[in-house]
C-alpha cells in the first residue's frame, strides 16, 4: 500500500490543462483509489476509480467533464432557479377552486379508498408493521417485515407499490400544495412562498421509499447492499416533511382566516 500526495494536469475536451491536485489512497497495480480536487472556480472534491494506462485518461475525462458542467454551469444556480420556477407557477396555479378540487379528492382517498387498501393490507400482511407505516425503524426491521410477509405478500406489496402508492402520495401531496399555495398569499413573506416545495419533497420522498423498499422486497432472502439502509432514511424525511407540511398548512389557513374575517373591535 502507498499514499503519496501529487500534482497532475487533465488533458479532456473543454477542459484542457486544468490544474488537479490529488491524493492518492490505494494504489496497486491494477487499480488506484484516489479523490481528486480540481480547481476551476472552486474547490470540490471527488472519490473515483481509476484504471491504469490509457483507462485512466478516459475515467479522467468524465471526471473533467463533470466538474466543467457542475462549475461553469452552476449546479446550485439551475437548483435555485428550478425552485423558483416551480415557486412561481404555483402562485400562478393558487386558487379557491384549485384547493377545493384537492381537498374533495384528498377526502375521498381518506374516506372510501384508504380503508378498502387497509383491509387488502390486513390480509395479506396481518398484523405486520409495514415501511410506509412505520416512523423510526432500521434495515434489519425491514428484512423482518419481508420475513413475516411470505412469498405471496411480498409480491402484493411490490404490487401496490407501484398502483396504489404512486396514485396516494399525489392525492396528498396535491392537497397540501394546493392549500400551502393558497392560504400563502395571505402572507407578504417571501420565504413562505417557498414552503410550497414541501409536499413535492415528500412525494418525491414517498416514491424514493416505495421504489427502495420494493427491491429490497424483491430480493429477498437475498441481502441488497445499501438500499436496504436508505429505506429508513426515506421513510423518516417523508414522515417529517409531511407533518412539516401539515403545520404549514395550518397556520397560513389561520392567517388567512385571520385577515379574510373582519374582527369586532370595542
Amino acid at each position: 500500500m502507498q499514499f503519496l500526495f501529487q500534482t497532475i494536469r487533465i488533458f479532456a475536451p473543454n477542459f484542457s490543462n486544468q490544474k488537479c491536485t490529488s491524493r492518492i489512497l490505494f494504489d496497486q497495480p491494477h487499480c488506484r483509489w484516489f479523490t481528486a480536487r480540481i480547481q476551476c472556480r472552486g474547490f470540490t472534491e471527488v472519490t473515483v476509480w481509476i484504471g491504469r494506462h490509457e483507462e485512466s485518461l478516459s475515467h479522467f475525462d468524465g471526471v473533467a467533464s463533470f466538474f466543467k458542467w457542475t462549475t461553469d454551469t452552476g449546479y446550485m444556480e439551475r437548483v435555485t432557479a428550478l425552485a423558483n420556477r416551480i415557486v412561481e407557477i404555483s402562485d400562478s396555479l393558487a386558487s379557491g377552486r384549485m384547493l377545493g378540487l384537492a381537498a374533495a379528492t384528498f377526502i375521498v382517498f381518506l374516506t372510501v379508498i384508504l380503508p378498502e387498501e387497509a383491509s387488502r393490507n390486513a390480509a395479506y400482511f396481518g398484523e405486520n408493521p409495514t415501511p410506509d407505516g412505520s416512523f423510526v425503524y432500521a434495515a434489519s426491521d425491514l428484512y423482518d417485515m419481508a420475513s413475516a410477509y411470505g412469498e405471496e405478500g411480498r409480491q402484493y406489496y411490490i404490487r401496490s407499490r407501484f398502483t396504489f402508492d404512486i396514485v396516494w402520495p399525489l392525492a396528498y401531496g396535491w392537497f397540501f400544495w394546493a392549500g400551502i399555495a393558497y392560504f400563502g398569499q395571505a402572507t407578504e413573506n417571501s420565504t413562505v412562498r417557498y414552503t410550497v416545495l414541501l409536499p413535492i419533497l415528500a412525494v418525491l420522498l414517498d416514491f424514493m421509499e416505495n421504489t427502495s423498499a420494493s427491491v429490497v422486497m424483491f430480493f429477498y432472502p437475498d441481502r441488497v447492499p445499501v438500499i436496504p439502509h436508505l429505506v429508513p432514511v426515506f421513510t423518516f424525511g417523508k414522515w417529517a416533511v409531511i407533518g412539516l407540511s401539515f403545520i404549514v398548512f395550518g397556520l397560513l389557513a389561520v392567517v388567512w382566516l385571520w385577515k379574510r374575517v373582519p374582527l369586532t373591535r370595542e
